[in-house]
């Protein structure tokens, strides 16, 4: 430790970039690299640069809530497993049984659920609950990205070019944040990995080791009922947030830091303890050999790629920081954030491969993650090697304090709104209006005088919307359940016989409707507005009318 006190400058001094506190350690202090971390001096910069990113995102926020106010960009059955789930916690007040009639969607983590349950009552709908919540979700997910990621002066800036325009070129990959609810609608996904990021940002920044400690646990606690997957993502990350002070002492006592690795190792057992001694965990794990569609088109192939550039990525990244030649404000945190996400992963594949736990399905959901985090530590990587061989980019700007304000601040703005931008622009959407009419005169059916005779058996089979939106409504407001369920999905691939058909009515468009003989509808006791019911006896002209558009 003496060598330590005398041979080189404090640890915390070397960490230029992290803005620590200068003041000495005391060098006899236990685990001392621990305590380098989150010394963030509350200067009224910091505040200044905090305050004017916080307005900036709010601005983007507001700008994203209203772009996507009456949009949908999923048309999968997922929807219709979250909104039935969120559905019965806003009727009941409580989370579904299990075995019972959201079966198999009662072994998911439901504390999203019950957030989206909790808008919705508020904002009087349930759909449009899920909708907002994924939106914002994803937009945090990009402003705590931005902000974990920020760099001083011209650098920040061209960070936020790089980063956006790596993220608009790659977009038909669907391998970022946000791209769990385009297509697919792996609501609790994105929700998750908001939160994730969220809480490693907030732990990097506590002064006290036990703090972080009991915080990252209570977190990690938590996160087990919002996503399973985002829970591990933090219970890896966490320890790897000392991982350049500790690389730092390593390098300059030449002495392995046995004690500290160990501490390490306990918190990374203790968080990981905290996640699978979750009856909800097992139940994810059973969840993880289903093999559905996913929106990802990478392949297995594809994921390792991903996973062997990123760990390259992670020793360039962590050999820079250690070195003092990174241009992150925070490198602790992109460093867990990625390898964490990373090594996730990996256990995934390793699980997959070697052992055939799992799926490619479950494989292919760590794109997300991985690809976002593929991009920022690239970006970072390239900036910070290009600025070794020119200290062009990172040169500071002392005359005025604005332009380093508005480079540290405001640039992850512009990755934030460029980041949203690749997501959002030009993908195939629905209007959520029309769906909502569709839906209300479903519930409306249910509950009228022809509703003992329509619940449970009625198919949606609305040539205006896909199989999954039809799927969405059957089972939310038809009450479509067992073989029904099954019925629902085998009309739209065309498998269904007319003698397996147990169905008793068909609800269609309007304009399919006309397509019809007059006699197979049947006259409600209201009038519908968006829908038609008609006779499952007229089967075969209903396939010609939905045939037609």
């Amino acid at each position: 430790m003496g060598d330590l006190c005398n041979a080189a400058p404090p640890i915390s001094t070397s960490i230029k970039r992290d803005n620590t506190d200068a003041r000495p350690l005391n060098c006899g202090t236990p685990f001392v690299i621990f305590h380098t971390l989150g010394r963030e001096k509350r200067t009224p910069k910091r505040r200044c640069e905090g305050a004017a990113y916080l307005l900036a995102s709010l601005t983007i926020l507001a700008c994203a809530v209203w772009w996507t106010r009456n949009i949908l960009y999923s048309d999968s059955v997922d929807l219709g497993w979250h909104y039935v789930v969120t559905d019965y916690i806003s009727r009941f007040w409580a989370w579904p049984p299990k075995y019972g009639s959201v079966r198999p969607a009662d072994d998911y983590p439901l504390l999203a659920h019950t957030m989206a349950a909790l808008v919705g009552a508020v904002i009087r709908s349930n759909l449009r609950a899920l909708v907002m919540l994924s939106v914002l979700s994803t937009c945090a997910i990009y402003a705590l990205l931005g902000w974990g990621a920020r760099r001083s002066g011209l650098s920040g800036w061209s960070f936020s070019l790089m980063a956006g325009t790596l993220m608009i070129l790659l977009a038909p990959l669907n391998i970022f944040w946000g791209d769990e609810v385009i297509a697919n609608f792996y609501y609790a996904q994105v929700v998750g990995e908001a939160a994730f990021l969220a809480f490693l940002l907030f732990i990097s920044t506590l002064r006290s080791l036990p703090v972080k400690v009991v915080a990252a646990c209570a977190a990690t606690f938590l996160l087990d009922y919002v996503y399973t997957p985002s829970a591990v993502h933090l219970a890896l990350s966490c320890p790897l947030l000392w991982t350049v002070p500790f690389l730092q002492r390593w390098r300059i006592t030449h002495r392995f830091p046995w004690k500290e690795f160990t501490f390490g190792g306990v918190l990374l057992g203790l968080l990981a303890l905290l996640v699978i001694s979750n009856s909800i965990f097992f139940s994810m794990i059973k969840n993880a050999a289903y093999n559905g569609g996913i929106n990802v088109y990478l392949g297995n192939a594809g994921i390792l790629g991903i996973i062997l550039v990123n760990i390259a990525l992670f020793a360039v990244l962590a050999i820079l920081a250690v070195s003092n030649k990174s241009g992150l404000v925070n490198p602790n945190f992109v460093l867990a954030a990625l390898g964490g996400v990373t090594g996730a992963a990996i256990i995934q594949w390793v699980c997959f491969d070697f052992f055939g736990y799992g799926s490619p399905y479950a494989v292919s959901k760590h794109a997300f993650a991985l690809g976002s985090m593929l991009v920022v530590a690239f970006t970072t990587v390239t900036l910070d090697l290009l600025s070794a061989a020119s200290r062009f980019l990172l040169r500071p700007f002392h005359a005025q304090v604005q332009i380093r304000l508005a480079g540290t601040a405001l640039a992850p703005s512009l990755f934030m709104g460029l980041a949203l931008l690749s997501l959002w622009w030009d993908r195939p959407n629905l209007s959520l209006r029309s769906i909502e009419t569709y839906e209300n005169d479903a519930r409306q059916l249910v509950s009228s005088e022809e509703g003992s005779s329509v619940v449970g058996r009625t198919v949606s089979f609305n040539s205006q919307f896909s199989s999954g939106i039809n799927f969405t409504i059957a089972k939310v407001a038809l009450g479509v359940s067992g073989y029904n369920q099954i019925e629902q999905v085998m009309v739209y691939s065309g498998n269904l016989r007319p003698e397996e058909q147990t169905a008793d009515y068909f609800l269609i468009s309007p304009v399919q409707a006309t397509r019809l003989d007059p006699a197979c509808e049947v006259k409600t006791s209201f009038p519908l507005v968006a829908s038609r019911l008609v006779r499952a006896t007229c089967y075969n002209q209903i396939r010609s009318s939905a045939e037609g558009g």
